[in-house]
């Protein structure tokens, strides 16, 4: 890779025959007196915020450059001995452009004099290699929108949906767009509009710098520190005007920290923070139907009721629209966002400036589930996101500097800088009903529903062949629903017609954890009214980045023949990215399943443990359940914790939810449960943070330590990325050329299928000759094919696959595999024989293979 970045930098430097004058994001210009004469080694001196920030002198052809500086708006002061000083206020500097400023000063007596004049924005920029827009501090104050993608659509060939939520460039997914901010880039939440110094868009023709990319760019440039103090305070609200209930504050100040001798800052800072909040943050665009209110109070009470046979329904279904509201904003749908960011400026020389970035993004989001509007708003879920960031940087110019300017030179290489930028972001993200949070047992439970084990008796022939009542099992019998303990309160009036003293499980329609389809939906479109939020969810995303560069003016020819820009560099992005969710409903059943399965039939080898009497009268001996070897981590966890006998029932519908807990069940009986309760990567199962290396086999092989368990480790999705690139940029005549190279590499960082078809490795055509049918390999069949048989067991060829192409057995292409298998299966050879080892699910499975 080195070499041909070398290549391509040796071809760069034998363009200086060609006429140039553009670079990267640069203020450059020429300085002439009243006769149109060049002004060799005219000072000229470069202000930011008030603050001067470097200095140049012109060159033998009155041409000054400022090369690497940061977009947004400056002010330009150019002298010299017996002139008088021009000053031009309010330059827009623009991100990735050559921005032209040509200065006349004139030679008077009155010295003393500065003229000061006001920029104005060229009606046509010469400089202009990129398509897209850019958006300075100034139009951003003016635009009425608040949102960064919203601001970013008022671009020709972008668009954006939902107040900014997602921005689409040239019909590309709004997943395709980066954004940068200072340089980094980033994936959270983007600072708010009044810290934008400067909003570039590129939709096309992008630069070297920028890859990985394939829909569009944008990049933010925040504001800095200024060098006198000054702070801003902005109100807004729309609370008694509209029905989204829409309030903003914002506060911001800046200064100096400290100056040096020459009063210049030499630490400044910016503070900035933003609290909104939002009644409605996505209004439906016709409106909504919601349940009056007092039409809710009165069927929290009564959600369900019996209509013609006995059959119950959820109450809500007998709604009429008297009992309904039309309103342009659902209710329950409100945002919290707190923004607070802060920068450090360090000016530690004229060459050297450094800059530090903090953001804090905190976000509490209530929103609607599907079908939730119309009767059970007010339980709505809450999304929570806390974001932190840091980026920093710092850059130095090379070069002699006397009196704050750089010397005239008329050397080939001008210009030198390099920076070195780092970027830190976390995201903590999570989900949850807002009641319950992590007590997974409280989500679906009801009460207690009350069970009672009789002994159940048959007539078994004895020695004799004389029928003789016997203790045969033991019937589980309802005997009753407690709300009183309910953790949903509302949830338990489902079965509010249920008998409290107990009448048979066809009378109870909804049990912990599950709640019947016919009570929990209306009309199978909206669900029910007191409806628990059935998912958990949190996760982590850690992005670390580092990116350095250097860039130089390579004049061959002098200013006046050709400057060329050149900029090398490289970048590195490390993600890290953790998820866990669950379905806490489901544990329950599940706790259900396990409890008691490893109970099957009596204990009749263990003699009997007592008696008890038939309605007839007789006396029986009584047995204890037999207990097998199935006695799986739940079964024995709970048992352990209540101080139960393996040999009695355990009903997990009669405990408090406060007993039951996750780490209850092993990793094995959460996976393995058809109702995919719970998904997981850079968590253990428990929802823990997995620490240390964790590597594929991991899954395989891996067991908790104290009770030999498998636990299934997942590690943590963390894809790398490494971009380079070499670029110049220079204007021949009226063409401005920009000629780059940059190489990416993406690692996913993550195991894969070595056979897209078939989790177990099959057998390769030479293979399957050499070792298996011991004959030479036919010339018309390729050695990499893979090889199908008959049946299982079997050895004859029935045919071959290379990628998605079948072949018959002869080695002759199939259309496709159906014509060549019709309805039947497809039966491969695989390379491992033995069955138990091409299990995956077995301890001595090979995941290698």
């Amino acid at each position: 890779m080195w070499r041909i970045f070398t290549s391509f930098a040796l071809i760069f430097m034998s363009l200086g025959i060609l006429s140039a004058q553009t670079g990267q994001t640069s203020l450059s210009g020429n300085v002439k007196d009243d006769d149109g004469e060049p002004v060799l080694s005219a000072t000229v001196s470069l202000f930011k915020g008030g603050t001067l920030l470097t200095g140049a002198l012109t060159d033998f052809d009155g041409n000054y450059n400022f090369a690497n500086i940061d977009p947004g708006n400056y002010d330009l002061e150019v002298s010299y001995v017996g002139y008088q000083t021009q000053r031009v206020e309010g330059i827009t500097v623009f991100a990735g452009r050559t921005n032209i400023v040509n200065a006349v000063i004139s030679s008077g007596l009155n010295l003393d004099e500065v003229i000061v004049t006001e920029y104005k924005v060229p009606l046509i920029e010469q400089d202009q290699t990129t398509r897209g827009g850019i958006k300075t501090g100034e139009e951003i104050r003016n635009l009425p929108t608040k949102s960064i993608n919203a601001l970013a659509a008022t671009t020709a060939g972008l668009s954006s949906q939902d107040e900014g939520r997602g921005v689409n460039v040239r019909g590309s997914r709004s997943g395709a767009t980066n954004y940068y901010l200072d340089g980094i880039r980033v994936y959270g939440a983007l600072p708010p509009e009044t810290e934008i110094d400067q909003l570039q868009v590129i939709t096309g023709g992008f630069p070297a710098e920028i890859g990985d990319i394939t829909g569009g760019g944008v990049s933010i440039t925040s504001k800095g520190a200024s060098k006198k103090y000054s702070g801003q305070v902005e109100l807004e609200t729309s609370q008694f005007l509209d029905a989204y209930g829409y309030n903003m504050a914002n506060a911001a100040i800046s200064g100096p920290i400290f100056m040096r001798k020459d009063g210049e800052p030499l630490l400044g800072f910016r503070l900035s923070g933003r609290y909104r909040t939002i009644e409605e943050d996505g209004p439906p665009a016709t409106g909504v139907y919601q349940a009056k209110s007092e039409y809710v109070n009165a069927i929290k009470e009564n959600p369900t009721q019996f209509i013609g046979n006995n059959i119950l329904v959820p109450t809500a279904e007998q709604l009429s629209f008297n009992d309904v509201n039309f309103q342009k904003a659902r209710d329950n749908e409100e945002v919290k966002q707190v923004d607070i960011t802060g920068k450090l400026d360090f000016r530690l020389s004229r060459q050297i400036d450094a800059s530090v970035t903090g953001s804090y993004n905190r976000v509490r989001n209530r929103f609607t589930p599907g079908g939730w509007q119309l009767v059970n708003s007010e339980f709505n879920p809450t999304d929570e996101s806390d974001l932190y960031r840091v980026i920093g940087r710092v850059r130095h110019r090379l070069g002699r500097s006397s009196a704050g300017a750089t010397e005239a030179s008329s050397a080939v290489i001008q210009n030198a800088s390099y920076y070195l930028q780092f970027g830190w972001e976390r995201n903590d993200f999570g989900r949850s009903d807002m009641r319950h949070g992590e007590n997974f047992f409280d989500y679906g439970h009801l009460g207690r529903f009350n069970f009672s084990y009789e002994p159940t008796v048959d007539f078994i022939p004895d020695t004799n062949g004389v029928f003789v009542p016997t203790h045969i099992g033991y019937n589980r019998n309802f005997t009753g629903f407690d709300p009183s303990n309910s953790a949903n309160p509302g949830l338990s009036l489902y079965n509010s017609l249920v008998p409290t003293d107990g009448a048979g499980l066809e009378d109870y329609q909804a049990i912990n954890g599950f709640i019947p389809t016919n009570l929990s939906q209306l009309y199978g479109i909206y669900s029910n009214i007191n409806t628990v939020f059935n998912e958990f969810r949190k996760g982590q995303n850690n992005f670390y980045t580092f990116t350095g560069g250097m860039s130089f003016d390579l004049m061959p020819g002098g200013s006046a023949k050709g400057r060329h820009t050149l900029s090398i560099g490289a970048m590195y992005e490390q993600q890290d990215r953790r998820l866990y969710t669950i379905n806490p409903n489901r544990l329950w059943l599940l706790a259900a399943l396990e409890a008691n399965k490893h109970i099957s039939g009596l204990d009749y080898d263990a003699g009997p443990i007592g008696t008890f009497q038939t309605e007839a009268g007789d006396t029986i001996n009584l047995f204890a359940p037999r207990v097998t070897d199935d006695q799986g981590a739940f079964l024995t966890n709970i048992r352990e914790r209540l101080g139960v006998p393996f040999n009695q029932y355990v009903e997990v519908d009669m405990l408090d939810p406060s007993v039951m807990s996750l780490d209850l069940f092993s990793s094995r009986e959460l996976n393995d449960f058809q109702s995919n309760i719970m998904n997981y990567y850079g968590y253990d199962y428990l929802g823990n943070p997995l620490t240390g290396d964790i590597s594929f086999n991991d899954f395989f092989t891996a067991k908790d330590p104290l009770t030999g368990e498998r636990t299934y480790p997942v590690a943590a999705w963390r894809p790398t990325y490494l971009g380079m690139w070499i670029q110049d940029k220079f204007q021949y005549k009226d063409v401005i050329f920009r000629v780059g190279l940059r190489a990416d590499r993406y690692n996913a960082n993550s195991s894969v299928l070595r056979d897209e078809y078939s989790l177990y490795e099959i057998m390769d055509a030479q293979s399957y000759y050499d070792n298996v049918l011991e004959q030479p390999l036919p010339s018309n069949i390729d050695p990499n094919y893979k090889v199908y048989v008959e049946e299982q067991g079997s050895t004859e060829i029935k045919s071959y696959r290379s990628g998605d192409q079948w072949y018959f057995a002869n080695g002759a292409p199939a259309p496709d595999g159906r014509s060549i298998y019709g309805t039947s299966t497809a039966n491969p050879y695989f390379v491992q024989q033995v069955d138990s080892l091409r299990d995956i699910k077995n301890e001595n499975f090979d995941p290698n293979t």
